[in-house]
């Protein structure tokens, strides 16, 4: 689904629109392309076919804890990560 104002797809959009550009339509103000959702991804940044692991490790530092994320939820290689093209 497509935003109606803007044409762009990225987020929730309720009532066929986003919120946002429905406000600025209101005021009578430009709806630039809020951006289109990775087709890969679905919008999430990352992409993973196999399910997360029930137990998720511990880890002890920031360094650990981003190795483990990453390799949990490898980043989306279409859209680097953002979610967004």
């Amino acid at each position: 689904m497509t935003c109606t104002l803007c044409g762009g797809n990225y987020g929730t959009m309720p009532a066929g629109r986003h919120n946002l550009c429905a406000a600025l339509a209101k005021l009578g103000l430009p709806t630039p392309n809020l951006g289109m959702t990775c087709a890969v991804c679905g919008g999430r940044g990352w992409h993973r076919n196999t399910p997360v692991p029930a137990a998720l490790p511990v880890y002890f530092n920031p360094g650990e804890l981003a190795r483990g994320i990453a390799a949990i939820f490898p980043p989306c290689q279409d859209c680097g990560g953002r979610g967004a093209k």
